[in-house]
């Protein structure tokens, strides 16, 4: 998962994050209270966000590396 970060030296600057924490953050942003999820609803946008993940056909987006 490519994150992208806010305060950087450089511009084009990105996140790659193992599994474990691409769940954490998952699991933290289900849980603010701005997201106004259950329970319920936040299993299930977990089990979604774990099929996307496992789908296999993330293509990295490069924008310098875009031809035109």
């Amino acid at each position: 998962m490519i994150w992208e970060i806010k305060f950087t030296l450089t511009t084009d600057t990105s996140v790659i994050l193992c599994d474990f924490h691409r769940k954490q953050s998952w699991h933290r942003s289900l849980k603010r209270t701005e997201m106004n999820l259950t329970v319920q609803e936040q299993k299930i946008a977990k089990a979604l966000l774990r099929r996307v993940a496992r789908s296999g056909k993330f293509k990295p987006y490069c924008p310098s590396c875009e031809h035109s």
